[in-house]
């Protein structure tokens, strides 16, 4: 059991449980594990470090809400890294899109 599944009827995951939260434990993990693979993927050391960790944050703050904002943070780190690192942090993003209730749509 991971430390989402543990917290069931508190904080999973980062996002709050409760009334109206139709997302999911097995939702919020895979969410959790998209952006922290994200996190691992920015390289400080090419292009603008802070604009890259602000990008990071506004996925993390958006990523139950928005899609837009989560596609504009993802867009904001794909065009400051390598192509490579670029090409599966979008990915990640669609990945990220699609954990969301209704699928992002």
């Amino acid at each position: 059991m991971t430390n989402y599944e543990a917290n069931i009827n508190g904080n999973v995951g980062g996002f709050q449980q409760g009334d109206g939260n139709t997302m999911s434990v097995t939702q919020n993990n895979a969410i959790e594990e998209i952006l922290d693979e994200m996190r691992n993927l920015v390289p400080l050391d090419e292009g603008d470090a802070q604009q890259n960790m602000e990008a990071v944050d506004a996925l993390v703050k958006s990523a139950p809400k928005n899609t837009g904002l989560i596609r504009q943070a993802v867009n904001a780190l794909v065009t400051s890294v390598s192509t490579g690192v670029g090409e599966r942090i979008a990915a990640l993003g669609e990945q990220l899109i699609q954990q969301l209730p209704g699928g992002g749509s």
